[in-house]
């Protein structure tokens, strides 16, 4: 079962989306964003077998395939502390095609995806400190005032640097614009995307 956040305090940290339309091998992306997030340590709180929470697939009349998929991820960092993070994935208008990159034929897709991120940190999460009979009674001043500084600034500040990592991780797949000051040279998996602005 997915972890539910009901216990603790919840602080949103980042909220971004990275949208691509052209062609690319959709299974790929897939898989490297999959093996992406098990390397730095995101997994659904059942060894990364949950993750996925929401699928719904249709066909539509012309042939594309739509699909909605949401993951839901987790990363506990000690006892008070652990980060979420959300992925829901829109992709549109997908049907198969081929190119041909330096004498090689690709079977691969064309259409549209957008991924929709949110990042959110939750203290407390098994609410041991808001039932804790002492500390119940000051659970307000403790998050607003004592931890104010930890909850808003480096805890915040360290989930949001992973969440752009991703969208970093993302854009640099899809060939895409970053802003970040630093880029892989070499990716470790092989970008199977092949957008029209860019020449190969």
């Amino acid at each position: 079962m997915p972890v539910t956040r009901t216990k603790g305090k919840l602080v949103d940290a980042a909220k971004f989306r990275v949208k691509y339309k052209d062609i690319f091998t959709a299974k790929e992306f897939y898989e490297a964003l999959r093996f992406w997030l098990k390397e730095n340590e995101w997994d659904d709180g059942n060894g990364f077998e949950t993750y996925e929470t929401y699928l719904l697939e249709k066909i539509t009349t012309g042939g594309f395939k739509e699909m909605i998929i949401q993951w839901r991820l987790q990363k506990t960092i000690d006892k008070y502390y652990r980060y979420h993070l959300d992925l829901d994935f829109l992709w549109l208008g997908m049907t198969s095609t081929e190119v041909i990159r330096e004498g090689v034929k690709y079977r691969t897709d064309k259409g549209e995806v957008e991924v929709q991120v949110k990042a959110v940190m939750e203290f407390d999460y098994e609410g041991k400190l808001k039932s804790h009979p002492f500390v119940q009674h000051f659970y307000e001043l403790l998050t607003k005032r004592i931890l104010k500084k930890e909850l808003d600034y480096e805890r915040k500040i360290e989930l949001y640097r992973q969440a752009y990592q991703l969208q970093n991780f993302m854009k640099q797949w899809f060939k895409l614009h970053r802003y970040l000051p630093y880029e892989e040279a070499t990716p470790f998996f092989t970008s199977r995307a092949w957008p029209s602005h860019t020449t190969e």
